[in-house]
């Protein structure tokens, strides 16, 4: 035995691993506990992915072909140089799906529910009826979101106008498309192929960078297959900026009402920092009864008071009227609450896994007992 002679690769938010997925596992079934670490901070997010890519390549010829398109992607949208990779087909796919996906934005139809009520929080909009003299436009801007991206040019960047609330140009959700159930499987947005055709629901409460591509380059990607989406859930802090988190809410209401110019149902997205609750709820309009959230043990509290700004906004909570509540994640008072309401209830995936119960509807990838071999 001479040791463990290499690192273990983190990012510098020490929330994910660049490099070392084998050498842990490797480790584990070695009965290795503890292994050295070295965190990289000199690194701008697209150049660590770089970094990854790299060492793997070194070392195995095996990939799961979705993550490496995504990753290649990301790198290449942040002006990175992919070509020393050595990625050729792949480069040459990124061209054409960035093309096929600029001239579907380029050409979506304008959808506009002229009778539909909306009210913004605080008081009536143009007489409860979208007015074109009173309801601004929310134009979509293709951009970088990334901190080290540089400033695009915006001169021959596709735009689509949605009617919108007045005050900060937040699109107006269609009432048309509100989700009826979440359809299963029920599956977190990254887990499996995009293109696969799920027939059911995916949600978004995963990590940011999983979904950072939609806004930016493929904002039609979950509408290969699946009959629901939870909006995407940006993160949102107590210590976020509030142009930031406006921003952010801005982002989700667009995307979703995008999709639903492509018939996609919604649920509204309510998982977000109570400081920002009255905004969450711009561009939705009253009567809406399609709701999600991500439930924490932690904070059931919150968890009830996002149920009670639903029942208010679609004035009911009664099932057989069409409301719909659902909750992901969260432990067992979470689960019984959910209970107690009438709301429907899906535990995490890891939760799922080692547990054996299928829940969600998707079945379970790898046994009970080895889940923590997932990356």
């Amino acid at each position: 035995d001479v040791g463990f002679k290499n690192f273990i690769f983190i990012n510098k938010k020490g929330d994910a691993i660049s490099a070392g997925n084998g050498r842990i596992l490797a480790a584990s079934r070695a009965g290795k506990t503890e292994l050295p670490v070295l965190r990289i901070t000199d690194l701008s997010p697209a150049k660590t992915r770089k970094f990854a890519l790299g060492d793997n390549k070194l070392r195995s010829d095996k990939w799961d072909e979705q993550v490496l398109v995504e990753d290649l992607s990301f790198i290449k949208n942040q002006n990175e140089s992919i070509e020393y990779l050595d990625f050729g087909k792949y480069a040459d796919q990124l061209k054409e799906d960035m093309a096929a996906e600029e001239e579907k934005i380029a050409q979506a139809i304008q959808e506009i529910d002229a009778g539909e009520p909306y009210r913004a929080p605080g008081g009536p909009v143009g007489g409860m009826v979208p007015d074109p003299s009173v309801i601004g436009r929310a134009p979509m801007t293709l951009i970088q979101d990334m901190p080290e991206a540089k400033s695009p040019d915006l001169s021959s960047t596709p735009t689509i106008d949605w009617p919108s609330e007045p005050e900060w140009d937040i699109p107006i959700l269609s009432k048309k498309y509100m989700a009826k159930s979440p359809d299963q499987p029920v599956v977190k947005w990254g887990e499996i192929a995009a293109a696969k055709n799920i027939g059911g629901t995916w949600h978004f409460f995963v990590l940011d960078d999983k979904f950072m591509s939609l806004f930016r380059k493929s904002p039609d990607a979950p509408c290969r297959g699946a009959k629901n989406c939870v909006e995407v859930n940006y993160s949102i802090y107590d210590s976020t900026p509030k142009a930031a988190a406006l921003y952010g809410i801005y982002k989700k209401r667009y995307l979703a009402r995008y999709w639903q110019s492509l018939g996609m149902n919604i649920f509204v997205d309510l998982n977000t920092n109570e400081k920002f609750y009255e905004w969450s709820l711009l561009g939705v309009p009253d009567g809406w009864m399609a709701w999600a959230t991500r439930g924490y043990s932690a904070r059931l509290d919150l968890t009830k008071r996002e149920y009670a700004m639903a029942v208010e906004k679609a004035g009911t909570d009664d099932p057989a009227k069409g409301f719909v509540f659902m909750i992901y994640g969260g432990g067992k008072d979470v689960q019984a609450y959910a209970n107690e309401i009438g709301a429907y209830w899906f535990p995490e995936r890891m939760q799922e896994v080692s547990s054996g119960k299928v829940v969600s509807g998707q079945p379970l990838k790898v046994a009970p007992g080895q889940y923590e071999d997932l990356s």
